[in-house]
């Protein structure tokens, strides 16, 4: 199965705003057990823990804005900006709630909004950093409303005033994936590894440029080096199954499927992956019980009418797979595969 580069920015959240700015006063601070958590990478069990100090005291500020932080690391951006606007409400923190609120928003593709929480005139000189990395997040709302020269001008400023920090080359890679110039996002983005080696986002963008360019072995290092940094990503947890799914490592990539199905049972993406494991192992009877439960988006997912047509062929069912096969060869005339899969559904059936 073939995956397409898409660009980085419209799917990955950059951290503005890290939990520095919280105050934990004692051992016993339910905050700061959630921390303690964080530092053995269970993000669950310090959700957890943030869930019960706020039903004892909702009106924890800290409580909140942490467990938003929290909530945008799980890729759950609506339940972030759920919390962040609470905490707006009590306390009003305009350091700190606005990045947040811009990341949630930027994580559910709301570009005019993060533009809007994130003015420009409210960018403060007085802080270059802070002022950089806004910059560096309104490129990217920017990016995603297609003004690739404003993204760039953004972008400019923030390397102009921040050139140490890590997120403006990251961001400037991003530019250039667009820009199609992939030497330069390469460039940039190993400007950001060598700032970071560790940071989650660059590491898989460096794994789709080099999976771009044929280099699935050294795409598929980058990705275990992500999966290390981040290990409660369920984002890069299915951006490393569907390269090993590609690189014909099927073991491997149903043990990142199951875990992300273990903790989203109803996740899309692995339910789909997990079908094409199956239909790989020739379960055609198991892959059709997963193929109902996406019945309803089953076209929006790469080559998932294929599939649909294959099961269907498989089991007998052949005017269903007629049916995907024919939806699906209008929607990419350019897949080969997928016509000879159309001609020999049609030849059998006479």
């Amino acid at each position: 199965m073939k995956k397409q580069l898409i660009p980085a920015a419209l799917v990955v959240v950059t951290v503005m705003a890290g939990g520095a700015w919280l105050k934990f006063a004692h051992t016993g601070d339910p905050v700061r057990n959630a921390h303690l958590l964080m530092m053995k990478n269970d993000l669950w069990g310090a959700q957890a823990e943030l869930r019960s100090a706020i039903k004892a005291d909702p009106g924890n500020v800290e409580a909140h804005v942490y467990l938003a932080q929290l909530q945008l690391q799980a890729a759950d951006p609506a339940a972030a900006e759920k919390e962040l606007k609470i905490a707006r409400e009590m306390r009003d923190d305009p350091k700190v709630i606005p990045p947040l609120l811009a990341q949630a928003y930027l994580a559910q593709q709301r570009f005019a909004d993060v533009l809007s929480e994130l003015k420009s005139d409210a960018v403060d000189p007085a802080d270059p950093a802070k002022a950089a990395k806004a910059l560096a997040l309104r490129a990217v709302a920017q990016l995603g409303l297609h003004d690739v020269p404003a993204a760039r001008s953004s972008l400019d400023e923030a390397q102009r005033l921040a050139p140490d920090e890590e997120v403006i080359p990251l961001d400037g890679a991003r530019v250039a994936v667009l820009e199609r110039d992939m030497g330069a996002a390469e460039r940039q983005v190993d400007r950001t590894l060598a700032l970071n080696g560790k940071r989650a986002d660059a590491l898989v963008l460096k794994g789709q440029l080099l999976a771009a360019k044929g280099d699935r072995a050294g795409a598929l290092v980058r990705f275990d080096r992500a999966v290390a940094a981040a290990p409660a990503s369920l984002d890069i947890l299915l951006e490393r199954a569907s390269y090993h799914l590609a690189s014909e490592q099927d073991a491997k990539a149903r043990a990142d499927v199951d875990k992300v199905l273990a903790a989203e049972p109803l996740n899309g993406a692995a339910i789909y992956l997990g079908m094409v494991l199956l239909v790989r192992a020739g379960q055609y009877a198991d892959a059709d019980l997963a193929l109902g439960r996406l019945s309803t988006v089953i076209q929006r997912f790469p080559r998932g009418l294929y599939f649909q047509a294959v099961i269907k062929s498989y089991l007998g069912q052949t005017e269903q797979a007629v049916e995907a096969a024919r939806r699906h060869v209008a929607q990419a005339p350019e897949d080969i595969d997928g016509v000879r899969l159309l001609a020999r559904i049609e030849i059998g059936a006479g």
